[in-house]
């Protein structure tokens, strides 16, 4: 599964938790996964449901404030900038 974002939050207690969304592709298609690295839970999400699953999982089953904190994977933004980087050289490599 490769990790796209991540739905975070502190519940009463003061205690931290996480659950990942994911994408994976099988024969059938791509799917979306959720993964709590609390309670081991995982579960296929819809694509438009996902965050929505993450937060009402948080908040249902270990008692996460609503106000989660959500953080993007940073691997498509490094590879966006590195395909420019290669772009802009080339550009300069052919003039």
């Amino acid at each position: 599964m490769l990790t796209t974002s991540t739905v975070r939050g502190i519940a009463a207690s003061g205690a931290a938790h996480q659950v990942r969304i994911g994408r994976d592709y099988h024969y059938y298609g791509e799917a979306r996964y959720l993964a709590c690295d609390t309670c081991g839970d995982q579960r296929t999400v819809t694509e438009d449901g996902a965050r929505a699953a993450a937060e009402s999982h948080l908040v249902g089953d270990h008692g996460v404030c609503t106000a989660c904190r959500t953080e993007f994977s940073s691997l498509p933004w490094l590879l966006g900038l590195l395909s420019l980087a290669a772009v802009l050289v080339a550009m300069i490599v052919a003039s």
